[in-house]
This record gives C-alpha cells, structure tokens and sequence, in this order.
C-alpha cells in the first residue's frame, strides 16, 4: 500500500493551525466530532474518533494531506492554503465586530464615542479583508456579523441616530466589498429588512 504523503509531522506549525482552524470552523457550527467526521467522510474517511485525536491526542496525532483537503473541503475552502489564509479574514475581522458590537450594546464607553468607535472598527477591517483571500464562507459569517452589529440593541436613545447613520454607511461599504470579492454572497438580513421598509 503506498504511503500517504504528510503536512509537515505532528506538532508542526503547518499541522496545527490547521487542526486550531478545524476546531474553530466546528465550533461555529456547532458540529459535534461525529458530526463533522461524517461530513469529513464524504470527501475521505475519517472516523469521530480521528477527529478527536486530531484535537486532543498528546503526542499529536499526525495529518494527512488527504486528510487536509477533505476538512478544507467540508468548511467550503478551494484549498489548504485558503483554510489557512481565512484565519485573518474571518476569525480577526469577526471578533473586532462583535466586541463593536458589544459597546454598542452595553454602552461601555461615553455616549459621543460609541458609534465612531465601532465605524472606526468598521474602516479597520475594511483595510484588513480589501488584500487577503476571502471564501464565500467567510463573507457570509462576516455578514452574520455585521447583521448583529446593525441590529444591536443599545440604551443610548435617539439624540445619536446621526452617528447610527454613519456606523449603517460604513456598514454598506464593507458589504460591498464583501459581495465584490464574493459575488453569490446574499444580501443579508439588514439589507433584506431594509428592502421591505423601502417596497
């Protein structure tokens, strides 16, 4: 039987991110390790109990470059290389929105800077997503994300609804540049609600 050609051996930096990016990809989803083995099986076998090796085993447990490809698969990435590449532009991207999100929601700061700092947030990942790979996926969990930052419940009252316009333009920006690196990304459900207040 000939041998599988191997990532770079267990422990290894290629190896790891790869196995930190699976970990993440099936906590967004909320796949269980059967779960995510039987969508993994469909490009190549791997049993619930590989997927929890790969995860947990000490000493690591080593990957194939089968392996690869069928997780990069199952997640909607073209490739390894692009699994890897959408840490910065789903991950990074993702967790600066949301905590724009949450001083917004919780007002944590002085009134006057809520909306500019998560604008600001806003440009930051606009220049960050404008020159890295991004897949359909990712866009789509970014939207998520921007839907969430529109929608969010905040305490701050009317007299900021002109900064609230601002944070919206900002968000239609990134949106288009979304759908113009991702052309079959859906609209979304801000601009969904929007269209139909608009009908």
């Amino acid at each position: 039987m000939p041998r599988r050609s191997q990532l770079p051996g267990a422990g290894t930096p290629m190896r790891d991110q790869l196995v930190f990016r699976m970990r993440e990809e099936q906590h967004v989803r909320g796949w269980s390790d059967a779960s995510l083995a039987k969508r993994i099986s469909e490009h190549y076998p791997m049993s619930a109990a590989t997927v929890w090796k790969l995860k947990n085993s000490n000493p690591s447990r080593g990957l194939s470059l089968d392996e690869a490809k069928a997780i990069a698969t199952t997640f909607g990435y073209s490739s390894i290389d692009a699994m890897l590449e959408s840490t910065a532009a789903a991950s990074w991207v993702s967790e600066k929105l949301v905590r724009a999100a949450k001083l917004i929601e919780e007002c944590l700061v002085e009134q006057d800077e809520v909306f500019q700092l998560a604008a600001e947030a806003l440009v930051d990942c606009q220049d960050f997503t404008a020159d890295k790979p991004i897949t359909l996926a990712d866009a789509t969990d970014i939207q998520s994300v921007l839907d969430y930052l529109l929608f969010a419940p905040n305490k701050l009252g009317a007299e900021l609804d002109s900064s609230r316009a601002d944070l919206q333009t900002q968000v239609e920006k990134y949106r288009k540049l979304l759908q113009k690196k991702c052309p079959g990304l859906p609209p979304g459900e801000y601009a969904n609600a929007r269209s139909k207040r608009e009908g």
